[in-house]
Parts: C-alpha cells; sequence; structure tokens
C-alpha cells in the first residue's frame, strides 16, 4: 500500500473506525518497530536540545522542546487506545 492511499483512508476514518483499529494493534507485530522510532526520534530531539551549543538559541530548544512534547503524546495516546478496548456500538 502506498503512503497516498494511506493518507486516504485515514482521512475517511470515523471515530470509533479509529479507535478500533489502534486497538488492533496491539496484536500486529510492527506496533514495537512503531514504538521504537518513536523513542528514537525522542532521544533525538533530547540529544539537540541538550547539547551546550544550542544553549543560546531558545528557537532551537523550543523546538526540540515541541517535538518530545508531541511525541510523547502520540505514544500516551497510542498506549491508551491499545490498552483500553473500544466502545461498543450502542445496541
Amino acid at each position: 500500500m502506498n503512503w497516498i492511499l494511506i493518507r486516504h483512508q485515514a482521512d475517511l476514518l470515523n471515530e470509533a473506525e479509529r479507535q478500533q483499529a489502534l486497538w488492533s494493534l496491539s496484536d500486529h507485530r510492527g506496533l514495537p518497530a512503531l514504538v521504537a522510532l518513536i523513542d528514537e526520534l525522542r532521544r533525538s530531539a533530547l540529544g539537540v536540545g541538550s547539547d551546550l551549543t544550542h544553549a543560546d538559541h531558545p528557537g532551537t530548544l523550543a523546538h526540540c522542546a515541541g517535538a518530545i512534547s508531541a511525541l510523547d503524546e502520540l505514544e500516551a495516546r497510542l498506549q491508551a487506545a491499545i490498552v483500553t478496548p473500544p466502545e461498543s456500538p450502542a445496541a
């Protein structure tokens, strides 16, 4: 499947479909690779933000902090979607 098709399908998902699909990732063998990618990106942003050569560049530090915050939010929402089964539709 190509990325354009994936993006198109993502745009068509409603909230319930998205929650069900995210929850089903808990059994997908690719999930650990996704978590590892999130961790790698977080470590990269932390490394740049911790580099003392950037200490006098507040824009760089803010960018790193924003990236880390976004990755933390992504991981938290992914974890919540996987740990908590989606609600069943009302009968």
